[in-house]
């Protein structure tokens, strides 16, 4: 029996790794939380972005756990984060390092690119290309070996063209759908930028509120503003306004207590006037026809 050797990515590659799925992991559950959480963030762009997030953690848990190279017993094992791929290694006719990991170019035209020890992110970083020189030296001469002892069964030409044309397709396949997931993700957003612009238009040209303003049928929760004489009938009253940030209090001195129904009650409203964070103060009453505000 050969000696088996293994390649994993060394500590400081790891320890990225679950960096990189940590990170990706929580940016999911946020984007996850905007898409739920009342139109913060268009629900196809979340699901765009939680799904690029995803992928970027299984590559860092690939790094942390997965990713491996095995040689031996004639047999070349290449473990990604969902698969592993068992080559005879007598079927490789070539490895190389490349961008995206070590390539595996086997006889029938297919080829198994391993991201283990990426030199192009991680690698070139550490300024080391030991292990993949290393494991390109070692599976080159596995092989080499192996196909002495035993060659391998010749493989048609059509099957070849075969493997190659489908190596080119799935390369077409993932940028169509990088594309594709980009262009969602931008058009969501473009999407909410412009259905939401109308409703800031509004809010920006929604008249000021005033002291001694009425209302009818108070909706604190959900006010519109629109006032009405106070000789109508009407159940709300504006006594005081104030700027939310000065911490102020509401000023019920301008209420006439005189001429306020006995079952009455006071309220206020969180709103933006002209931008201006503000806080409305309301007398609510019984529907009445005469204001109980001093001065109107």
């Amino acid at each position: 029996m050969d000696d088996v050797q293994q390649w994993r990515p060394r500590r400081a590659v790891r320890i990225a790794g679950a960096v990189i799925a940590i990170a990706f992991t929580a940016a999911v559950a946020v984007e996850a939380d905007l898409g739920a959480g009342g139109g913060r963030m268009p629900v196809p762009a979340a699901v765009v972005a939680a799904l690029i997030g995803a992928w970027f953690a299984c590559v860092g848990l690939g790094y942390l756990w997965r990713y491996r190279i095995t040689l031996g017993n004639d047999v070349l094992t290449v473990t990604g984060v969902f698969r592993t791929h068992r080559i005879p290694v007598r079927n490789v006719i070539r490895a190389r390092t490349g961008k995206h990991g070590i390539a595996f170019d086997q006889i029938d035209g297919r080829r198994v690119v391993s991201r283990a020890l990426e030199i192009g992110l991680f690698e070139s970083r550490l300024r080391d290309h030991t292990q993949p020189s290393e494991v390109v030296a070692a599976v080159s001469a596995a092989a080499e070996q192996a196909r002495e002892r035993h060659s391998p069964a010749p493989v048609d030409a059509a099957v070849i063209h075969r493997n190659k044309r489908r190596r080119a397709n799935s390369l077409y396949v993932r940028a169509a759908v990088g594309i594709v997931a980009m262009t969602a993700l931008f058009y969501g957003e473009f999407h909410h930028t412009v259905t939401s612009s109308p409703q800031k238009a509004a809010q920006s040209t929604q008249p000021a509120a005033t002291v001694g303003e009425c209302l009818r049928d108070a909706s604190i929760s959900d006010f519109d503003l629109k006032p009405i004489p106070c000789t109508s009938s009407h159940d709300a009253q504006i006594f005081s306004i104030v700027d939310t940030a000065s911490g102020d209090g509401c000023d019920s001195s301008l209420i006439l207590n005189g001429r306020l129904p006995q079952d009455h009650s006071e309220a206020t409203l969180m709103t933006s006037v002209r931008n201006t964070p503000t806080t409305i103060c309301f007398v609510i009453t019984p529907a009445i026809t005469h204001s109980v505000v001093q001065g109107h």
